[in-house]
């Protein structure tokens, strides 16, 4: 998972994803988000709607 990739630590304000179920720190989604717009997983397009928080 992204935050675990980036970071090595489990997510502080974990999210999961609509488009591919995976769990990624808020902070760092929304990051990629900004930068890509797609989902780093399945490279589907993204927003931040399609985050759900847990």
């Amino acid at each position: 998972e992204l935050s675990y990739l980036v970071s090595g630590e489990p997510p502080q304000e974990p999210v999961i994803s609509k488009k591919s179920g995976h769990v990624y720190e808020k902070r760092l989604i929304v990051k990629y988000i900004a930068d890509y717009g797609k989902d780093p997983i399945n490279g589907e397009e993204i927003t931040e709607e399609d985050l759900l928080e847990v």
